[in-house]
Formats: C-alpha cells, structure tokens, sequence
C-alpha cells in the first residue's frame, strides 16, 4: 500500500499476514498498520486475507467511514490492484506484486544501479539502488534524502517491475519531471533518464550494466595526459612573493565576482570542483589559478583555499563558501556571493565619482582663493612647491590605506576599525543591518540541509562580513547546544529586532523557518541596500573633510618650503 495523501504521505506499508487492522497509534491491536494522521479512527478499518493472496475490506468507523474508489463501503470489499482506500483524509493506494516479484524484493540486497545528482544540493553524490522499494524526498528517512526547499518530505518512490525501476511521484504541491516531461502516476526509467525532482533538482538513472560498460570502455581507451604541476606548487606551499602580492594588494573586488560567477556556472552545467575552480581562475584570477587548483585537488575544501589568501579573498567570502559546501549548495551560494560582491563594487564605484568631483570641485576653489596671493610670491615657485606637497601627501595616504588593509587582517585591528566605521551616522546602523540579513540568508540553507541548528548558527554566523557581529551571533549556538529555542538564542545576541525574532518564533511552531529566514533576510537586505546608498552622503562629508586636512597641510609645508628656498 502506497499513501497519496494525508499527513503519512509518501509511505509505502508491505501487507503481511492473515488479518491486518488500520487506525491510529493507542488501538491497542498486535501488529496493526498505525497512521500519524489525525483523522483517521482508532480502529478505522480491517482487511482480510483471502484465497489467491488478495485482501477484503471492513469499515469499523462509525464517525468517518471508509470509502473504496470513492464508494462507502458498507460490506466487505475486495481490493483490486490499484484501489484507493480513503480513511478520514488519508488516502492509500493497493498495489499487489507476483509472489516471484515479492520474493526478490523482500531480498533487499540486490545492487541494481545508482541514482547521481546531477544538478542540485551535493551534486555528483550517488545513491545506492537495491532491488525494493526506495523512497525520494527531503525527509530523513527516504533511501534518497535531497536537501532542497522546492523538495517535498516524500516526493516520490521507486519500485520495480520485472527488474526495471518503476517510478511513483507522491508530492501534491511540487513537480517531478521526466526528461523535461511531467511524470504520470507511474512510468518506467531507461538507463540515463533524468528525473527532475522539485525546482533545482535532477538525479540520473545509472544501471549497473551501463556502468560495466563505460568502466570496460575507459579500461580500452588511453589515460586522460594531466597538465603538469606548475613551478612552486609542489607540496602546496605558495612562493613567497606571492604571498606578499597576496597581503599588499590582494585581488581586486570585480575580478572576484568574475571568477565567483564563472565558478557558480560552471558548477551548475555539471563540472566537476576541480576543473571548474581551474577554469575560473584562469579567466578571472590567473596568478592564483595553480595553487587554488592544486589545494582542492589535494582533497581540501574550497572555503580552505579561499583561506590560504586572506589579502584576496575576505573573512565573509570564505565563511559563506564553507557554509555552501557543508549545505551542499555551493553553486547558489556561489552566485549569492558574486551578487554581492556586485552591489559592493557598485557601491564602492558611486563613491569614488562623488569623492572624484568633489575633489576637483574642492582643489580648484583653493587655487582660485589663492591666486591673488600667489602674484605677490611667485605663481611659479609656489606650484612647484605644491605639487611636491601633495605628491608627498598622496605618498603618505597611500602608506596609511596599505597599512590599514594589513592591520585589517589581524582580528583585533579588524574590530577597531568596524567599531569605527559602525560610529559614522547612516553607515553603521546600515552595516549592522546588513551582517544580521546575511546571517539569516546563510542560516536558511544550513537548516534546510538538515544540520543541526547549533552547527547550522555556528557557519551562519561566519558568513556575517563582521567579526564584531559574527562574535555575538556565534553566542547563539551556544545556547541552542543547550536546548534553547532559535528564537531564545538570538534574542539573547541583541542583534534582532523584536518584530524580526516574532518571524523566526512563528516559523518554529509552524515548522517552516527555513522559508521564514529566507523571507526575512531579503526584507532586512532590500532595507540595508537602502541604508547604505544613503549613506554616501556621510562618507564623501568624511572624506571630503580628510581631503581637506590633507590640502590645508600641503599648501602650510608649500610655503615653509618656498620660505626655505628663499
């Protein structure tokens, strides 16, 4: 029996034995089939074995009797292969198997092939198929678990028909495609049929016959001629001018989202992570492209690569990186992260126009207000004084802003400067804003993957782009190692709002945080993105105020040194 509806949808219950009870937990009957839908009867139906391996139907519910395709059954009633049986709104199909069948399904050793993904969470992974019944669908306790929202809990199942998989979809709100085409209430696989299951998720048929033979054709075939290990990769240790580029100028902000887009791309056409990382890097960062191959093909995760550059690639991108590759999402983080590091750029590109402008604007108001007194001194001289000053000023600001970018990579350092920039009206409320939306963006995925909520607050809070903030957050885990609600935990942080923990408590008891989380992360993002383009107003008056210190000091140590010269 197959249920098609109700709360146990997705269950597949073998039917075994002479006399066979239908109801709910507590009917106090040896051996009865017990239903979590609440709906159905204590002692709701019972089904009799008859000659020939068949089973007849009695209704023992007074309250909600059972119906048989769609007729009450008010006598016994004999089940056919495909009867439904409606019990309240559970609705469970017959189906019955040759005794020869049943014998070689009840077997559950038989190795006949493997299910691959594809496309989706942990794509390459492969599933074990044995000659019984196997079930598809987000819930643990399916033969194939996908960790995927657009997934229902039991989605579909597999049996077999003279050898051949025989596919059932179950889930009433989401699709399963066959090869692009919608699947009827069941259909027979061929070997390398695809199976889209949900939105974002395709597995592959792969018999054990056809994996023989491609196995026999790569034996027949010469090896696959390997690109040489680059000069200096040997071992994974990174030359030392390398690492200095590495700490000194880092990589700039568009050629990561180039390669991070390239990266989420190549992955979801079906690449493997080490051609893919390869090939991005190449395009988008080619003096980094051999050490990042050779350290993911030693077996290391890509977020420890990305960590071997610290200069190049930041805390936020390698937490978000890892917390991919432990969800088994690492081709949609991927994309989130190049997206962005986009409205970074983006941002970052708006501001030094502004400061550009303002600039000149400001420059040639000083050299207007000093004309007059130039004619007096010497137009020429104090020129040349002047743009020996602010080359010496630019010189001097560039050796801060390297400093800074070092300093910033030491944790400490990095504090005090968030503190800083958290003090700057508009701009700190809207970077605390958007840490606390990433968090929850990360944290969404994490608990859809099925990870424990402590390990699952734990990555998220490393995918903040704040230390400061990752630190409070990581308190959260903590707590809920200790039983604690999510909603409790984070409260506890002081970092959400309480119309925000309301969302999160309401998800709890409803059982869908996960689509909570997501929904109230791109609020509070769309919010941040706001905050922070109002926010360049306060930046350029900073900036602008830093040029005019520097200016005010370049023309001062003019004028000792036309002073000296004289």
């Amino acid at each position: 029996m197959v249920v098609l509806e109700g709360k146990d949808l997705g269950r597949i219950i073998p039917l075994e034995g002479s006399c066979v009870t239908l109801g709910r937990p507590g009917a106090g009957v040896e051996g009865a089939i017990e239903f979590e839908e609440p709906s159905v009867s204590r002692v709701h139906a019972v089904l009799t074995q008859i000659p020939g391996g068949a089973y007849e139907l009695s209704n023992r519910s007074l309250t909600s009797p059972v119906r048989v395709d769609g007729q009450p059954a008010t006598s016994s009633i004999r089940l056919e292969s495909g009867s439904r049986i409606q019990l309240g709104n559970l609705l469970i199909e017959v189906r019955y198997v040759s005794s020869e069948e049943q014998a070689r399904t009840q077997g559950e050793t038989t190795l006949m092939g493997y299910l691959e993904i594809t496309k989706g969470p942990r794509m390459g992974t492969r599933y074990p198929l044995y000659y019984k019944r196997s079930l598809i669908g987000r819930s643990p306790a399916c033969e194939v678990q996908v960790g995927e929202r657009s997934v229902s809990r039991y989605h579909a199942a597999l049996d077999w028909f003279d050898g051949v998989p025989m596919l059932m979809h179950l889930s009433k709100n989401n699709t399963t495609l066959l090869n692009g085409q919608v699947v009827p209430d069941t259909t027979l696989l061929e070997p390398r049929d695809k199976l889209e299951v949900g939105s974002k998720v395709t597995l592959q048929w792969l018999p054990l016959d056809l994996l023989a033979e491609e196995e026999e054709q790569q034996k027949s075939s010469p090896p696959p001629v390997e690109a040489p290990t680059p000069v200096g990769v040997t071992g994974g240790r990174i030359p030392i001018y390398l690492r200095l580029r590495d700490l000194l100028r880092g990589g700039s902000l568009a050629a990561r989202v180039h390669f991070f887009e390239e990266l989420s791309k190549r992955l979801e056409k079906g690449e493997s992570i080490i051609l893919a990382v390869a090939e991005a890097a190449a395009l988008a960062l080619p003096h980094l492209a051999p050490y990042l191959t050779f350290v993911v093909r030693s077996g290391r995760n890509l977020g420890e690569a990305l960590a071997r550059f610290p200069g190049t690639f930041s805390h936020y991108e390698t937490g978000l990186v890892g917390a991919g590759e432990e969800a088994g999402t690492l081709a949609a983080e991927l994309q989130v992260l190049a997206n962005s590091l986009a409205e970074s750029l983006a941002w970052r590109g708006n501001l030094m126009r502004r400061l550009f402008w303002g600039g000149l604007v400001l420059f040639g108001l000083t050299i207007l207000l000093l004309v007059p007194t130039l004619r007096s001194e010497g137009l020429r001289e104090f020129g040349i004084a002047l743009g020996s000053s602010i080359a010496l000023a630019g010189a001097l600001a560039g050796l801060l802003a390297m400093l800074a970018h070092l300093t910033g990579l030491v944790p400490f350092f990095r504090v005090q400067q968030e503190l800083f920039l958290e003090s700057i009206p508009i701009l700190g409320p809207a970077l605390r804003l958007r840490a606390a939306a990433r968090f929850l963006r990360s944290l969404s995925p994490l608990l859809e993957a099925g990870l424990q909520v402590h390990l699952a607050l734990r990555l998220a809070a490393g995918c903040t782009g704040s230390i400061r903030q990752g630190r409070r957050l990581a308190c959260a885990a903590e707590g809920s190692a200790q039983g604690k609600p999510v909603r409790e935990a984070l409260a506890e942080t002081g970092v959400f709002p309480e119309e925000v923990l309301s969302e999160i408590a309401q998800g709890e008891e409803e059982g869908n945080l996960p689509a909570r989380l997501e929904k109230v992360s791109q609020d509070m993002a769309t919010l941040a993105q706001t905050e922070m383009t109002r926010a360049l107003g306060s930046v350029v008056c900073l900036l602008l105020a830093g040029m005019v210190l520097v200016l005010m000091l370049a023309i001062s140590l003019a004028w000792k040194l036309m002073a000296w010269v004289g």
